[in-house]
């Protein structure tokens, strides 16, 4: 979790497009005229068709072409809101964020009571540094269901990419209370309570948790390797970077921490660590610096 915290994927698609019967590519290249003239059951059929299009692109990453289908569902529908928060989801995940922001806005005129509008809105918001419209809406989002753990993550990143980790730290919990099972929300608890240097021993006990609901997590291997080198137990640190690099080896900052583990080992391979950690994410040891994860001023003999 030392990683950017990035665009969250804020509506899980939870629709397995080849389950219920893969769309033909065909259908979307049939002209929106000839959909339209066609009977009703036609054009709903259409419209089902062109959502699963939209679906099954975003799952494999095509997101203009996903786009590309909601745009000719929603052509047929416009007042279909399902379809306008699938298609911000996409727009956002794809850097457009202003049309994201109107797709939901959209919802909101819609369909005031769906809160799923408010929540990915400023989970958007948070990604345009629009900080009063992104926890306005997370608030609307809480009024309309108390205690959502989606909504309660996404502020708790707020709080976390503002440098406010006791307050993520508040919501992680809230969140967990209501989705214990969601092993992200372990990692990033861990993750705040690690950036907080506080409480390690159970930000230990997060990252442990989070890798048993989903050992391959590069993510939840890094915050433990991070947890492990506040404890000063610097063996085991470099063994959760090493798993984290073995998932993901450009984690830039998982080779930082190895480095840094290994350098408090006197260990010089801990300088090639931290030289490739630099060469992919120049800033890195500024980033991590603010928590306290500092490069020795001495360095090994031989170094």
């Amino acid at each position: 979790m030392a990683g950017a915290i990035g665009l969250l994927v804020v509506c899980a698609l939870l629709l397995s497009t080849r389950s219920v019967g893969y769309p033909s590519r065909a259908e979307s290249a049939l002209p929106i005229p000839d959909i339209e003239s066609r009977t009703a059951s036609d054009r709903a059929m259409a419209i089902f068709r062109f959502s699963l299009l939209c679906l099954d692109a975003s799952n494999r990453g095509r997101l203009k072409e996903a786009i590309a289908d909601c745009d000719k569902a929603l052509l047929l529908d416009p007042a279909r809101t399902d379809l306008l928060i699938l298609r911000g989801n996409i727009e956002a995940m794809d850097g457009r964020l202003a049309e994201a922001v109107r797709d939901y806005t959209r919802v909101t005129m819609l369909a005031p009571s769906e809160p799923a509008a408010y929540r990915n809105r400023g989970a958007t918001y948070m990604l345009m540094k629009r900080d009063k419209e992104a926890l306005a809406d997370f608030a609307r989002a809480l009024k309309l269901v108390p205690g959502d753990p989606s909504t309660l993550e996404l502020r708790g990143h707020y709080y976390q990419l503002h440098d406010r980790p006791d307050l993520a730290i508040v919501e992680y919990t809230a969140a967990l209370a209501g989705a214990p099972g969601v092993a992200r929300l372990w990692n990033s608890r861990c993750w705040a309570r690690v950036t907080a240097n506080r409480e390690v021993k159970a930000a230990l006990a997060d990252c442990n948790e989070s890798i048993r609901l989903d050992p391959r997590s590069s993510f939840a291997h890094d915050s433990r390797g991070f947890a492990l080198l506040r404890l000063e137990r610097y063996r085991e640190a470099i063994g959760s970077f090493g798993r984290a690099l073995a998932l993901q080896p450009r984690l830039a900052s998982s080779l930082f921490g190895r480095g840094l583990a290994r350098l408090s080992l006197h260990d010089t391979a801990g300088l090639r660590d931290v030289a490739a950690a630099k060469a992919i994410e120049p800033g890195i040891e500024s980033r991590l610096g603010r928590y306290g994860f500092r490069l020795p001023t001495r360095f090994p003999s031989g170094a």
